[in-house]
C-alpha cells in the first residue's frame, strides 16, 4: 500500500472519529473545521475524500457566522459519517 493511499485511509478514519465524537458532544463545529483546515489543501487528499473535507468546511462557517442553524451541521456529519464508515470499515477488514 502507497504512502499516498495509507494516508488517505488514516484521514478518513480520523475524521469518522472526529464526526462521532461532535455527534456526541465531545467535539464542536471549531474542533471539526481545524480539522479540515489541516487537509484542505493537500494536494494528495482523494477527491471523494476533499469534496466531503469542503461540504463540512462550508456548512462549519456558516454555522460558526449565524446564517446557518447547527442542526444543518448536525445533519450533515451524520450523511458524512455514514459515507465515510463502509470506507473506513472496508480499509479495517483488508489490514
Amino acid at each position: 500500500m502507497g504512502n499516498v493511499q495509507m494516508k488517505n485511509e488514516r484521514v478518513r478514519s480520523e475524521l469518522a472519529g472526529k464526526l462521532r465524537a461532535y455527534l456526541v458532544g465531545g467535539a464542536d463545529v471549531g474542533d471539526i473545521l481545524e480539522f479540515e483546515a489541516g487537509y484542505g489543501l493537500d494536494d494528495e487528499i482523494d477527491n471523494d475524500l476533499r469534496l466531503l473535507l469542503d461540504g463540512l468546511a462550508l456548512v462549519g462557517y456558516e454555522v460558526l457566522s449565524g446564517w446557518a442553524a447547527t442542526s444543518h451541521f448536525d445533519d450533515l456529519a451524520r450523511d458524512t459519517l455514514d459515507k465515510l464508515l463502509p470506507t473506513v470499515a472496508a480499509e479495517a477488514a483488508a489490514d
